[in-house]
């Protein structure tokens, strides 16, 4: 009987070698799926968290760029505002010493003179008119009355100056102080050195 049990000992031990041998088989391939599983995972997941930051990324960059360009436009706007105001401040007082010009006795030599350089490269026919700012309506008249030029009142005209109308060409020669004033403004404010 100790042959039989050692024999069944012996037996067991092959057995429970076998099974032993089995499970250590099954344990290392499941420990083997475990790690491509969780490698996969991590692989998965890393993916995932880098398409998340990627976007997330993206949308910050987004918003970013959306703030930098309005802060930018809101500068320039309200240096644009300053720059109208320095340049409105300084021609106002450039007006007002052309107004004064316009009122002192220079003036009708001015006016004068303007009919006759007008008068020499666009010659006076019979139709055209001379326009001038109210104030200037009788001025006007006495120099232009050997031209046999008609004169009319214009408001729109400010500072003063003549604008001579040619109806058979259809067109004006304008000789105002308000025009001259207007292209300088828009010369200054357009000057390189003023830009943004």
């Amino acid at each position: 009987m100790a042959d039989t049990g050692e024999k069944l000992s012996r037996f067991q031990a092959e057995i429970d070698k076998e099974i032993k041998g089995e499970i250590d088989d099954i344990l290392s391939s499941a420990k083997e799926k475990a790690d491509e599983i969780l490698s996969k995972a991590d692989d998965e997941f890393i993916g995932d968290s880098y398409q998340r930051v990627s976007a997330e990324t993206r949308s910050i960059q987004q918003e970013l760029n959306k703030s930098v360009s309005h802060k930018s436009f809101e500068a320039k706007r309200e240096i644009l505002a300053y720059r109208n105001k320095l340049v409105d401040e300084f021609f106002g007082g450039i007006s007002q010493k052309v107004l004064e010009f316009s009122k002192s006795e220079k003036y009708a030599d001015y006016m004068e003179k303007a009919a006759r350089e007008v008068n020499a490269a666009y010659p006076f026919y019979d139709g055209v008119t001379a326009y001038v700012k109210p104030a200037d309506r009788e001025l006007a008249e006495k120099l232009l009355a050997e031209y046999k030029v008609p004169v009319e009142a214009d408001r729109s005209i400010k500072l003063g100056g003549i604008t001579f109308r040619y109806p058979n060409e259809n067109s004006y020669v304008d000789r105002t102080l308000d025009e001259s004033f207007r292209k300088a403004k828009d010369n200054f404010a357009n000057n390189s050195a003023m830009q943004l």
